[in-house]
């Protein structure tokens, strides 16, 4: 069943832009497609071309890691990664160029602590994110 259908809608480099609707009519779907989030879910097929400076972004060769680098997402609601505690933390850190383990467990580890969790998950960061409340 397809969840958007003739989307196409220009945002342009510098603006602000907000996508406002009802409840289920394909927002944070819509979003997800533009930085391929939607590639993690094993039953989702996106068809159409979703052009960024004029490449489709759908197209297979296109590196993922560097489209998810400029085409960020922010979820209004917690929405881990089907990791760890610990990789949820890390691995973007990794991802952007954080190669030194200590230096990101160090990152990892003053985020939860700037948040007030660190005492909280400390002795469970490999459990999964998903049994964190919200």
């Amino acid at each position: 069943v397809p969840a958007l259908r003739g989307v196409s809608m220009p945002i342009h480099r510098g603006c602000i832009t907000a996508v406002v609707g009802a409840s289920g009519c394909g927002k944070s779907t819509f979003l997800s497609s533009l930085n391929r989030l939607t590639d993690l879910i094993p039953t989702c097929t996106v068809n159409g071309r979703v052009l960024l400076d004029g490449r489709d972004i759908l197209d297979r060769r296109i590196d993922v890691i560097a489209l998810r680098r400029r085409v960020g997402m922010i979820f209004q609601k917690p929405n881990p990664f089907p990791l760890s505690i610990r990789k949820n933390l890390t691995f973007p850190l990794r991802e952007h160029g954080v190669r030194d383990r200590t230096t990101r467990m160090h990152k990892a580890e003053t985020a939860l602590r700037q948040v007030g969790l660190w005492t909280e998950v400390k002795d469970r960061l490999d459990a999964p994110a998903f049994d964190l409340s919200g």
